[in-house]
């Protein structure tokens, strides 16, 4: 699809709206030593038109976010050496109704504690409510792979790179990216999914063994930490603040905008020094030469 197809899909926003109405959107990330990932994904979801982020993060780090990001609401949850325990479910069950879509897996740790929290988290949300958006990116895909099987209620993107995707089909990384359509589409099918397949210098986008696209829009300076992380804040905040945005639609955008962001990033700093926070700076540019405001 090429740009004038996506700014087809992301319509102005309506004079009327409010913070409400343009969605909240919970992050479920971060864990000691990797607390950039969820302030870039927390980010990157303000950036492309939520309302409100909340991010629920280890207790430890509820502060350090504070000062960071003014502008996003903190939510402490139980942990432990600066990983969340398996005590965060019972802090974020009774909230799971003032969000409109969940974002999780950025710079979550693998401990085993937080291992148990994922799976109690993701087993109680896949039968939680219907149409309950849901982002699934980096440690958090590691988990879907052991959930048992069973048709989900929710709305789902899952965001991996090839190894990330190779786990959930348990293939390997190397098929995956033999093979990527196939690979997308299979796990696509396997978890009643939309899949964002992050490959080099492409993007494989999945709905089913049938439906695909194909985004090439980007630079190889996005191949840098942080880069998925931004992307997956952008899937989550076009989701919820754009009207008629349906979970494929998200998932074929939101590639499309942070390549977009990239390459005007890319203008600015050049290839060589691009760094995840220069894509998420460009995001408002980005939406702004789609939407023509």
């Amino acid at each position: 699809m090429g740009q004038a197809d996506i700014a087809a899909l992301l319509p102005p926003r309506f004079r009327q709206t409010h913070k409400y109405s343009a969605g909240h959107v919970l992050v479920i990330a971060g864990s000691r030593g990797m607390t950039g990932a969820a302030l870039l994904a927390a980010r990157a979801a303000l950036r492309s038109g939520a309302g409100l982020v909340t991010l629920a993060a280890p207790q430890e780090l509820a502060d350090l976010i504070d000062v960071q990001i003014p502008e996003i609401m903190t939510l402490p949850l139980p942990s432990a050496n600066g990983a969340l325990t398996a005590g965060a479910l019972k802090v974020l069950r009774p909230r799971l109704g003032d969000y409109d879509c969940i974002l999780a897996g950025p710079g979550l740790s693998l401990r085993r504690q937080t291992k148990a929290f994922s799976k109690d988290l993701f087993q109680y949300i896949k039968n939680y409510r219907p149409g309950l958006r849901v982002v699934l990116d980096a440690d958090a895909l590691k988990i879907l792979a052991d959930l048992p099987r069973g048709r989900a209620r929710m709305r789902l993107i899952a965001t991996p790179h090839a190894g990330e995707l190779g786990k959930m089909l348990r293939w390997s990384s190397a098929a995956v990216r033999r093979h990527p359509f196939i690979a997308a589409g299979k796990a696509a099918q396997k978890y009643n999914a939309v899949v964002v397949l992050k490959n080099a210098d492409q993007t494989y986008i999945a709905r089913d063994q049938q439906k695909y696209f194909l985004n090439i829009n980007g630079n190889p300076g996005m191949a840098t930490a942080g880069s998925g992380d931004v992307l997956a804040g952008i899937t989550a905040g076009l989701w919820v603040s754009t009207r008629g945005m349906t979970a494929l639609r998200a998932a074929v955008c939101a590639p499309y905008v942070h390549g977009l962001a990239g390459n005007l990033a890319a203008q600015v700093y050049s290839l060589d020094g691009l760094i995840a926070g220069d894509i998420l700076v460009q995001i408002p540019a980005a939406l702004k030469l789609l939407k023509g405001a």
